[in-house]
């Protein structure tokens, strides 16, 4: 028996008189969609890594050559000056309002001195917020540094990182050790070791300042922390609106709810406080960083989760 010859069988016309086409795929169309939407996205990613290495090289230049009391106010040779006044200032806290300043006269008058004990009675007044503000240093006493605090002026804590202070300091000296006295000539200067905020000082005309040495101090945040804590709030919004894009595309689109994302936002549920604890400062709760990020983030992301949980319930029981 001769075997049989099969021949292609031409397709059958489909409804009404037309050929069917021949099936294509949109695996391309895909492909190419996919390569589009890659490309930005690893342009980015690029740029950003760039971008960090860059800054972080110039903050360790920076850091590295930072030094750890910075002048503010250099000494200024006054003719005839009986002491020189040595200020620094050790702590800025806007919560309790207040600075430290740490004081040092410097004996330049030696007539005044002997074998580094005060021969001839001084006092320094100060405008300390709290405690003495008169120091009296007895004859036959060593030099010893003085602390006081000074009155903090201008925005609250609260308007973190954006706050700013002022401050004055008043330093006086008289002759002897009793309430009556000849003022002293005296030469200031003015010195700061406090790394959280960026101290500017200016020193007093006598026309300002007609009863003694007076300078004006500035504390304003850092550039650094004022970036950081901008970057907090970017950072934190991102991550909630992250997650909540997801949920918006499993409710509209119908597609697959991943599990994946339940452990995301309980990750990043978790990790917005030590986030918010890393702010440099330490700011207090309640704060402007606080109501324009973090309380909100917190608020998407634990709702999100929420709707979430409510969505995979719905789902399971339409499948049960």
């Amino acid at each position: 028996m001769a075997p049989t010859r099969q021949t292609d069988q031409p397709a059958p016309d489909a409804p009404g008189g037309e050929s069917a086409a021949p099936a294509t795929s949109d695996a391309p169309e895909r492909r190419r969609g996919l390569v589009a939407i890659r490309r930005p996205v690893v342009v980015a990613i690029v740029l950003g890594a760039v971008v960090g290495i860059v800054a972080v090289g110039a903050s360790v230049v920076f850091l590295s050559q930072r030094n750890v009391s910075e002048e503010l106010v250099p000494a200024t040779a006054v003719a005839g000056a009986d002491l020189r006044v040595d200020l620094s200032i050790t702590a800025v806290d806007p919560v309790l309002g207040e600075a430290r300043v740490r004081l040092l006269p410097v004996v330049l008058d030696q007539e005044r001195m002997e074998s580094g004990l005060v021969r001839e009675g001084f006092r320094i007044l100060v405008n300390a917020t709290g405690g003495e503000n008169s120091h009296t240093f007895e004859p036959g006493q060593p030099i010893q540094a003085i602390e006081y605090s000074v009155a903090l002026t201008g925005s609250s804590v609260y308007r973190y990182p954006l706050d700013r202070y002022d401050a004055a300091l008043v330093v006086l000296a008289a002759d002897g050790t009793g309430p009556e006295g000849e003022p002293l000539v005296v030469e200031y200067s003015l010195s700061s070791s406090v790394l959280a905020f960026a101290l500017d000082a200016d020193a007093l005309e006598p026309g300002e300042c007609p009863f003694g040495g007076c300078i004006a101090l500035e504390a304003t945040r850092p550039v650094s922390t004022v970036g950081y804590a901008l970057w907090f709030v970017v950072l934190v919004w991102g991550l909630a609106l992250a997650g909540l894009g997801v949920i918006l595309l499993v409710a509209r689109r119908g597609v697959e709810l991943p599990l994946w994302v339940f452990g995301y936002l309980v990750g990043v549920l978790f990790a917005l406080p030590p986030l918010r604890a890393s702010l440099p400062g330490s700011p207090p709760p309640g704060g402007l960083v606080d109501f324009a990020a973090f309380y909100w983030a917190v608020a998407v992301v634990g709702l999100t989760l929420l709707g979430l949980v409510w969505l995979w319930m719905r789902e399971a029981r339409h499948a049960g």
